[in-house]
């Protein structure tokens, strides 16, 4: 008889976003005003100089239910007595044969992912462990202890949340159409540290 106990796990959130037909409609319009900068992977993303794309009115609607489940995701998951709130955003489009190469965020501290537009068939995106062995065992069954990347299938909808240092990577578009997602980073207003560590802030 034996138990095992998690040591460190990494909580990923994952839930469902709605929108009317309708209001999809009016925002892929608007996404084409946008100037896009093509990269090495064949990937675009909306210019760095938009600092936070869902800043913009016709994205309110969105932005208020992305912050709930941020704020979800702080206060209920990580137990942090703090706000969180987006910091940046943009648009990714991956046509066909683009794909994003391997990669974590910096100066954020929980990253997330908005599905707008998944074809059928379209990896997900997938997180790498990079706390590898240096000698290679292959298993006999891959489980959550041993797999060195984690793939999460995603549809049209889905809202994906993770801390920003994990490495993550999304492979080749194989389908004849664009995947289009809405990407963001975020960052916590409040007090953090403890006085009696000498380390107390307020952000």
């Amino acid at each position: 008889m034996y138990t095992i106990e998690p040591v460190f796990p990494t909580p990923l959130y994952k839930t469902q976003i709605q929108i009317s037909k309708d209001y999809k409609n009016n925002l892929e319009n608007y996404f084409k005003k946008f100037e896009y900068v093509k990269h090495r992977s064949g990937t675009w993303g909306t210019n760095p100089t938009i600092h936070n794309l869902i800043d913009g009115e016709i994205f309110s609607n969105l932005k208020k239910q992305f912050e709930e489940h941020l704020t979800t995701y702080t206060k209920e998951v990580f137990k942090y007595d703090v706000e969180s709130y987006i910091t940046q955003s943009w648009i990714n489009l991956n046509p066909p044969g683009s794909y994003h190469s391997l990669h974590y965020h910096t100066n954020s501290l929980f990253s997330g992912v908005y599905y707008f537009d998944i074809p059928d068939g379209v990896p997900g995106i997938a997180f790498e462990n990079v706390r590898k062995h240096c000698v290679e065992i292959f298993p006999t069954e891959w489980n959550q202890y041993n797999v060195h990347c984690w793939n999460v299938s995603v549809a049209e909808g889905d809202l994906i949340l993770f801390p920003s240092h994990m490495y993550h990577e999304v492979m080749e578009n194989t389908s004849s159409e664009t995947r289009v997602s809405i990407a963001f980073n975020s960052f916590l207003k409040g007090k953090i540290g403890n006085k009696d560590y000498v380390n107390e802030m307020e952000l």
